[in-house]
């Protein structure tokens, strides 16, 4: 084998455009099932076990675990992130509360991510970051009414860039009681459906784009493999003694945010925030000493998994941190860099995407795709509301 063809191979696995497929319209599934857990899920054999392509039912989970293993789910909640305002008009200044105020051009408010900034000028203010779209760019110190009745508005205090993405941080105001960035979403904005979904949000969203075990506020969009976990299912898997814990990771523009550029080496993630107790990380530890494996129920969770996995000391540590973690695939077409879990249940995800580059490095380029052209093939359901499917780590 040259030199040149090695050379040749290195660059294509950092092309993004070899992430690319071809995707059916109709295999984009637009309405949650009936049931949650009535999903089909393709089960990808280890290579070493043969490879299989197994196609079976999300309700079969458990069957491909055993008893002592542990299901990692990620219970960050959706919060209705999307908020629709008007840009104030300058011609009549400002106000204390806003009142009075007569709203201009429309604004559409995508939330990312609420923080509490300890640091610097806005000490103790409750802050939002998010990408607006509006007729024209606003400004620093620019006002978006969002209840121009009852003087509720955001205001821009900064502005900075992530990528070709602009973001803005906003601090809400106005209104009787002065109400929090967290209480303006969740009286004024509505569910953050995917773009892909090309239909209005209904009230059925609310429940179906929200896992039934969520309960940490601050996301974005859903962790999308946990939305096939009914109740009984996750009682069924204990039954058979799967152990269920759980972890935070608040998902954001770093989980959505496209790829821009070619090498996809040159890619950098947006921060969110993760949580891992001191109880969780000590059964991992002990999972991990009993050589019984850790199933990441979703993308998000093996994300939040290996920032918290120290490599020095080859365990998990607890923490509250902003993670940037970016797994691709590397030389020879996974990462050798994953080490905190053996398996991945996990939707299917856009080409080109930063979620389908992790699945990839996790499960290897070549498995991963071999999947994807069976599940179109046999009509699985992709994207937020789709199929799933069971990857093992590339060893």
């Amino acid at each position: 084998m040259s030199k040149e063809y090695l050379e040749k191979s290195l660059l294509a696995i950092y092309d993004l455009g070899n992430y690319s497929y071809e995707l059916p319209e109709e295999l984009i599934a637009q309405e949650p099932l009936e049931h949650r857990d009535a999903s089909k899920l393709l089960h990808v054999h280890p290579k070493n076990a043969g490879g299989k392509l197994e196609d079976a039912k999300i309700k079969e989970l458990g069957k491909f675990m055993q008893s002592g293993d542990v299901l990692v789910l990620n219970n960050s909640r959706v919060m209705p992130m999307r908020v629709f305002g008007r840009k104030e008009n300058l011609e009549q200044g400002h106000s204390s509360k806003g009142q009075g105020l007569q709203g201009g051009g429309k604004v559409e408010i995508m939330i990312n991510s609420i923080r509490q900034d300890n640091k610097g000028l806005y000490k103790n203010w409750d802050l939002a970051e998010a990408l607006i779209k509006s007729s024209r760019p606003l400004k620093q110190a620019s006002r978006i009414l969002i209840d121009a009745k009852a003087g509720i508005y955001f205001e821009v205090v900064g502005i900075s860039r992530q990528g070709e993405n602009k973001l803005y941080q906003l601090k809400s105001g106005g209104g009787e009681s002065n109400q929090s960035i967290q209480d303006i979403c969740m009286k004024y904005g509505v569910m953050p459906l995917p773009p892909y979904i090309k239909r209005s949000v209904t009230e059925a969203d609310s429940e179906r784009y929200q896992t039934v075990y969520a309960k940490e506020s601050g996301s974005a969009a859903a962790p999308t493999a946990g939305l096939h976990f009914s109740k009984e299912l996750l009682g069924e898997l204990k039954q058979r003694g799967i152990i269920i814990c759980e972890l935070t990771l608040h998902v954001g523009i770093g989980t959505f945010s496209p790829i821009r550029s070619r090498d996809i080496r040159q890619h950098k993630m947006h921060p969110e925030f993760c949580s891992m107790t001191a109880d969780t990380c000590s059964l991992l530890n002990q999972t991990r000493k009993n050589g019984s494996k850790i199933i990441a129920g979703g993308t998000t969770s093996l994300r939040t998994l290996e920032s918290f996995w120290d490599r020095e000391s080859n365990c998990f540590k607890a923490g509250d941190i902003w993670t940037d973690l970016f797994i691709y695939p590397g030389k020879d077409g996974q990462a050798k860099n994953i080490h905190s879990v053996d398996m991945l249940l996990t939707n299917f995800h856009q080409p080109s995407s930063s979620l389908l580059l992790l699945v990839c490095a996790f499960a290897g380029y070549e498995e991963v795709m071999t999947a994807y052209k069976h599940a179109i093939d046999r009509g699985y359901r992709f994207f937020s509301y789709g199929d799933a499917c069971l990857f093992h780590l590339v060893t």
